[in-house]
Parts: structure tokens; C-alpha cells; sequence
């Protein structure tokens, strides 16, 4: 668990202190912290490190592989406290382990001297591992060397079996630096995620040297300010999209299928990212990089996007752009052949099978490629997802978006992405006044239908995005609030959650209010996304903003 140090000066817990142990005279201070066991019983001599949230091991400890040793700054008491002196200001990791692979990793700032900083009591939790291998460019760099920043822990990579494990690692957030003997510079892997008693792969890794360097590198802008996409609250982990075309990329600088493509942020440490097209024939490219933070009301947050190595392996991951942690439980691209799988990007791997459709359907989207819906017989049933995390329960935290393109505003209805009928649904709604209205619905059992809604268009793209928080609802239409005040509809039936999810129809033929058959989509649908969290407005702004054909949000520097 990440926590953060408490200052605590002469007043704080009682506590009265002029000077700290050894004299320090205002140079240090002292950290104190106490650790127990998920069952509350306190964790009894268990050693505590303090590290530089920047240090990594020497590489001269490599004899110790990937475990931990026990060198300790401090052991816990009894109680399971501990007390750790001499501690100057900057940014630090406290590990405490009881050396029987459980562990907790516990983020202190100490600000200022002479004072005193209580930690709140952290949980053990079963150490994980950090695994991957050596890309086949990189293994004749000589010795290379993965190291845990933050923690004392080092693993050299064998250039037989080009693997590694670190192992006996605390459930946490972070970074890995890789280095070569024979490499010119280190290179950094962000958002690594360890879960309690879990492994966390990290793939293909690569040292880096002056051979192995990308020949081009460009700085991407992240424009928030009025000027731009005008998002005034910061937004976190968020997938922005960057768009090149031969107007501002050339192509031939790059792999065939863009393999050589990197994002570092400013302090050269990796971003996830995706490919979800690479055309260099038509220098068509869309590309979704994923963004801890982006900062609100900001012209000067930039990336650097990085090509033009011949040796380098593809790094396009979508299951860590779309992480099923930051809430992303579905997200379909469309950007398949038309009869071809509609493939989930995130973990759950949620694929779509095509159903009526042909080659033809796919078609110009929103953002690359996506696909077209006949209106009578073309739809995408997913299967596996009726019992799901996608099975949301009523009064529920959730958001459902796509963009739609509707070929036409008829007497009809039709659906765009659906869980049943009965249970929550995206549909394009007729009504007389105006003729057809957007709308996003959750059904009650036995109570009915909680419908929010908004006027559609035709022959335009539309972002839509339906929210649930608990007992309110939320339809935006490109980026805008439309609606949060819900029309109830009454039904007498009971909510059924039997059914997968569809994107172009429902999966059971609609009878109640209406007979209005499986209401087939007629236009064309892209980016469709569920997400198990409540997302905030500025979050959605966001995303109009930057997925628009008039892209706010990116600027590409030369």
C-alpha cells in the first residue's frame, strides 16, 4: 500500500521535541511507522529499509540476484513499530518485510528537519514478482541489469536465456530501470503494477546504447489550456490519441508496421501505448498513449514520441493502455475486417463475433477504421459477457460510450450498444418532437425503464456517453451534459441479465413497452467503451476533445 508521511512538530500526538537522536542539530529527521497482518496481529521483527524513491541497486549486488538480503535500517518491536533516524528531506520507500514473502512498500516525503513523521500502520501483504526477457537487439550489450527503483533489488538478465524474475517484491506502483554495461544510457519502464502474491510480466525489454538509439524523436504538446481543450481539473490515466498522416509524419523513417515507435514522458521513462492502425502505404496512423496525468489548464505538459531504429521490437500493448485497474472493462476499436473479430483491448478480452456482416462493413470511422450496421440483419454479439464484470447491478457506477453515425432519423428504433433490454442500453430512440432522440436507459426490476435522452443528428459523427452514479444518470453528447434528469418509463418485468452484451441490435427481439423487434443500427459505430467507474466531465470533455476530427488536445512539434 502507498501512503503518504504525517509531519508532526511539537504539538503532534503530544509529542515534544527540541532535538532528534544524535544531535542532528535541524539536519534530520525521524520516521516512525508500526506494520500488522491482514488479521490485525502486529508484524514482530520484521526489518525495515529506507530507500531514495530514486535509488536503485549498485550492480555489484548482482551475486544476490533478485533477492532482497537482509541488510535492515531499522526492525519492527513487539508492537510491529518502528522508529528510523537520521532521515534528511526528499522523497523516500519504506520497506517492511518479514523475510517470509510478506511484505509492504510505503511512499514518505519528509519535508522539512528536525521533526517528527508518523506513518499510518500498513498491512504485510504476500510479496509478488517482476518478470520479462531481453529483446533480441540487446542481448550482445554485455551485462544487463533490471533494478527496482525504490527497493534494493537487482537482477541481471542471462543472455542464454535472456529472462528475468525479481522476486520477493511488495505489492506497489513502479518504475523500472534497464541498463547495460555496454549501453550508453539507461531506460526506463513506467506504471509496472504488483499485485499481493501475484506475477507481473512486463514483457520485452531493451537496453539501450548509442547503436540502439531511435534516430528521431518529436515533442508532443498536451494543450489543456483555453487555447486548447480547455479541461480545467486534472484527469488520470487517461488514453489520448495521437494521430499521424503523411502531412506530419514521414513514414519511411519507421518500421513497416511501426515497430520502432516509443513515448517516454519528460523524465524519459516509457508510456503504454497501442497501435490500432499503421498505414504507411496511405500514411494513415492512430495511436492511443496512455497518460497517468494530465495536467488541467496546461500549454506546456509535453511527451516525446521516439522512431527510426531498425532492430527495435513492436511495443503496441493495449491490455496496459486500456487497464481494466484505471476502469476500462470493454473497449472495442471496430477497426476489424467487417466479418472479422471485433477484438476487446483491454485484459477481459471481450471479443466480438461478427454476425450478418461482410468485408464491406467496415468503413471509415471516427478515429481509423469502424463499422457500418445495414439497419436489418449486420449486428456484434459478445459472447461470455452476460455473467460479467459487465453485468452492472442496478443504481450501479458505470459509463457506456461510442460514437455513432446515423445514416437516418426514421419511425424505427435502434440499438448501439446493449445489455439486455431489461438491464442498460446506448439506443437511437423515435419520437415525434424531435423525430429521433439519443438515449441512454437503465431498467428497474418490476419498477421499469430510467431513460435520459438527447436529439439526435444525422449523417454527423456524435460522441455519446451514458454515465450511472448509484441513483443518478448522465447522457453527454460530444462532451456537452445533455440530460441528468431521468424519465421513467414503467414496466412490470423483471430485469433479466441473462443476455450478452451487442453492439447494432439487442440480443433478444423487444416486445415490451413495444413490439419493436431486435431494433437494428443503421449508420455506423466506432470506439465503443464500458468502463466500471462513474467518469467525471472533465474526463469526458477530454475525450471529444481529443478523439474530434479537429483534434484540441495534441499538438505535434517538428
Amino acid at each position: 500500500m502507498m501512503v503518504s508521511c504525517l509531519s508532526a512538530l511539537a504539538l503532534f500526538l503530544g509529542c515534544s521535541r527540541n532535538q532528534l537522536t544524535g544531535g542532528t542539530g535541524g539536519s534530520s529527521s525521524e520516521v516512525v511507522g508500526r506494520a500488522v497482518y491482514s488479521n490485525g496481529q502486529p508484524a514482530r521483527g520484521a526489518i525495515v529499509r529506507l530507500r531514495g524513491a530514486d535509488y536503485v541497486a549498485d550492480t555489484s549486488l548482482v551475486s544476490l540476484s533478485s533477492q532482497s538480503g537482509n541488510d535492515a535500517d531499522g526492525v519492527t518491536d513487539d508492537s510491529g513499530a518502528f522508529t528510523l533516524n537520521g532521515v534528511g528531506r526528499g522523497d523516500y520507500s519504506i520497506e517492511v518485510n518479514d523475510l517470509m514473502s510478506n511484505a509492504a512498500l510505503i511512499s514518505c516525503r519528509v519535508s522539512v528537519l528536525d521533526s517528527l513523521f508518523v506513518v499510518p500502520a500498513d498491512t504485510l501483504k504476500p510479496t509478488g514478482s517482476i518478470s520479462g526477457s531481453l529483446g533480441a537487439s540487446s542481448t550482445a550489450m554485455g551485462n544487463v541489469f533490471v533494478q527496482v527503483y525504490g527497493l534494493r533489488r537487482i537482477a541481471l538478465i542471462s543472455t542464454a536465456l535472456a529472462k528475468f524474475v525479481i522476486n520477493d517484491v511488495p505489492s506497489g506502483h513502479y518504475t523500472i530501470r534497464i541498463v547495460s554495461s555496454g549501453a550508453g544510457g539507461a531506460h526506463k519502464i513506467g506504471d509496472v503494477d504488483v499485485a499481493p502474491g501475484a506475477q507481473t510480466d512486463i514483457g520485452t525489454v531493451e537496453a539501450t546504447s548509442p547503436a540502439d538509439a531511435c534516430q528521431y524523436s518529436r515533442q508532443i504538446t498536451l494543450n489543456t489550456s483555453a487555447s486548447g481543450a480547455a479541461v480545467f481539473n486534472n484527469v488520470y490515466n487517461f488514453p489520448a490519441l495521437i494521430r499521424l498522416r503523411d502531412a506530419n509524419f514521414n513514414f519511411s523513417q519507421a518500421q513497416g508496421r511501426g515497430q520502432d515507435l516509443r513515448f517516454t514522458k519528460a523524465d524519459s521513462s516509457d508510456l503504454p501505448f497501442e497501435i490500432e492502425r499503421w498505414d504507411s502505404s496511405q500514411g494513415l496512423a492512430e495511436i492511443w498513449v496512455k497518460l497517468d496525468t494530465v495536467f488541467a489548464n496546461d500549454a506546456s505538459q509535453f511527451i516525446t514520441m521516439r522512431w527510426g531504429n531498425s532492430l527495435a521490437l513492436g511495443r503496441s500493448n493495449s491490455v496496459a493502455v486500456f487497464d481494466t485497474a484505471a476502469g476500462f472493462q470493454g473497449v472495442w476499436h471496430l477497426a476489424q475486417t467487417g466479418n472479422g473479430v471485433a477484438s476487446d483491448a483491454t485484459a477481459n478480452h471481450f471479443d466480438g463475433m461478427s454476425m450478418g456482416m461482410n468485408a464491406t462493413s467496415s468503413a471509415p470511422g471516427a478515429i481509423g477504421l469502424a463499422q457500418s450496421f445495414d439497419g436489418s440483419s449486420s449486428y456484434i454479439q459478445i459472447p461470455g459477457t452476460a455473467g460479467s464484470v459487465l453485468n452492472f447491478p442496478e443504481n450501479g457506477r458505470y459509463t457506456v460510450s461510442a460514437w455513432v453515425y446515423s445514416d437516418t432519423l426514421d419511425t424505427l428504433n435502434h440499438c448501439i450498444f446493449s445489455k439486455g433490454h431489461e438491464q442498460y442500453y446506448l439506443k437511437q430512440k423515435w419520437s415525434m418532437i424531435p423525430l429521433s432522440e439519443w438515449e441512454f436507459v437503465e431498467y428497474h426490476d418490476k419498477a421499469g425503464w430510467q431513460s435520459t435522452e438527447a436529439t439526435a443528428s444525422q449523417n454527423a459523427w456524435t460522441y455519446l456517453v451514458g454515465k450511472r452514479d448509484g441513483n443518478k444518470e448522465y447522457l453527454y453528447s460530444n462532451g456537452v451534459l445533455i440530460d441528468s434528469t431521468y424519465f421513467m418509463n414503467y414496466g412490470s418485468a423483471s430485469r433479466n441479465t441473462s443476455g450478452d452484451c451487442t453492439i447494432g441490435r439487442f440480443m433478444q427481439s423487444v416486445t415490451n413497452p413495444s413490439n419493436d423487434g431486435y431494433c437494428y443500427f443503421n449508420g455506423t459505430i466506432d470506439e465503443v467503451r464500458v468502463s466500471n467507474v462513474a467518469r467525471g466531465p472533465d474526463w469526458i470533455k477530454l475525450c471529444y476533445m481529443n478523439q474530434k476530427a479537429n483534434d484540441a488536445l495534441i499538438v505535434l512539434g517538428k
